[in-house]
């Protein structure tokens, strides 16, 4: 039984994987003040693009970007509370467990949204613009950004199978086998996986912040709409491809 149960573990822990999408780390407030000329305001809607993000505040995302953008940096599902759930379930991996959302109670599901809005908020740690070319109704802007942890971080999968077997209990391996026996696969794989997920979702969100995150390059475009100036693409590129030293 103990066999089964680790291969369980492995499956659980295994399904999860890595995302990325796309902020100045101290928190700050921006806004845009009619006063300001062109190119300020440009300044401040890529600075609230950021600093709105790094506060963990999606829902606001889309007053310094179109939906495009979102979607382009995988931030679009972070912005609907309904389906937040259910797209990072599925980011996560977690449906390779055999399981449906469903099939999680509440902390289970909320440490998922919580590990999902950690890593999306730090994952700029901090931004720098160096220029800004205006066009009229259009701007470019350029400039670094460096990331609060490396994005291709591999997950210690033996670690973490490991870290959980060991803490397993006799009466838990009981337990998991009275239910296997009574009960059947499925609903011990679901009392499994929502015993492991709120731990293994929290120490996956610390291991992330030990890691050092790289320098990379910013291009901007930024488009006036409707009277409005919006972040209507954006590209953020490893330094070393685009031929900048860090």
């Amino acid at each position: 039984m103990k066999k089964y149960l680790y291969l369980m573990i492995t499956i659980i822990v295994g399904a999860v994987i890595l995302f990325s999408g796309c902020g100045n780390k101290d928190g700050k407030e921006t806004t845009i003040e009619n006063s300001l000329g062109s190119e300020d305001k440009i300044v401040a809607v890529v600075d609230g693009f950021f600093t709105t993000m790094q506060s963990g505040d999606f829902s606001k995302m889309t007053e310094y970007c179109t939906e495009d953008v979102l979607a382009s940096q995988q931030l679009d599902v972070f912005t609907d509370e309904e389906a937040l759930e259910s797209a990072l379930f599925e980011r996560f991996g977690f449906a390779r467990t055999g399981l449906t959302l469903d099939d999680l109670n509440n902390e289970a599901k909320e440490a998922i949204v919580n590990a999902g809005i950690t890593r999306m908020s730090n994952l700029i740690n901090s931004y720098e613009i160096s220029d800004v070319s205006v066009n009229r109704k259009t701007a470019e802007v350029t400039g670094t950004v460096t990331y609060g942890y490396d994005t291709e971080y591999d997950i210690d999968v033996e670690g973490f199978i490991a870290e959980y077997r060991d803490s397993f209990s006799t009466d838990q391996v009981k337990e998991y086998a009275n239910i296997y026996a009574n009960e059947g696969e499925d609903a011990m794989k679901k009392k499994m996986v929502n015993d492991m997920l709120p731990g293994l979702m929290e120490k996956y969100s610390s291991s992330l912040q030990v890691t050092e995150g790289a320098t990379n390059t910013l291009h901007a475009t930024v488009e006036k709409i409707d009277g409005k100036w919006l972040i209507t693409a954006l590209n953020i590129t490893p330094a070393e491809e685009a031929g900048v030293s860090e």
